[in-house]
């Protein structure tokens, strides 16, 4: 998958295929992976190993997204940190 923002900073999610591999090891564990590649890595490393092609439901072309509406989106001011007892900077200033 892959995480495309456009101009107006909107967020769609762009699946490029619509499988994994899931890969058996011989322990019993199980590793999901995304490429083939990944799954010859496997292979290269554990001996016994069978993995299965399990393929996604379709893609929904929309989604919809519950969301609320904030009436005012300012956040009142917050001062926390105590005032500093610093020396103000003066630039080109050595001692």
């Amino acid at each position: 998958m892959k995480l495309n923002l456009n101009s107006k900073q909107k967020t769609s999610l762009t699946l490029t295929s619509n499988f994994y591999y899931e890969v058996h090891l011989p322990n019993g564990q199980k590793r999901c992976c995304g490429s083939m590649r990944d799954v010859e890595t496997l292979l290269s490393i554990y001996r016994d190993v069978v993995y299965y092609k399990t393929l996604l439901g379709p893609v929904p072309t929309t989604v919809d997204v519950p969301y609320t509406t904030i009436v005012d989106p300012k956040l009142p001011m917050q001062k926390i940190l105590p005032e500093s007892t610093l020396e103000e900077f003066i630039p080109n200033y050595h001692d």
